[in-house]
């Protein structure tokens, strides 16, 4: 096995993995100012008084 071959392949890996990352970061933070934009509001239930 070639070892360019492997340090190569390291890279690509390196490549995927960040953006992979930077995917679920960016909707992480979508998410949290969805949640502060439109907070759930408590309603009532038909059943309570």
């Amino acid at each position: 096995m070639n070892m360019e071959e492997v340090y190569i392949s390291l890279k690509v890996m390196g490549a995927g993995m960040t953006g992979i990352f930077a995917t679920l970061s960016i909707l992480y933070v979508f998410i949290i100012l969805l949640v502060k934009t439109f907070p759930l509001k408590k309603s009532q239930s038909p059943t309570e008084e």
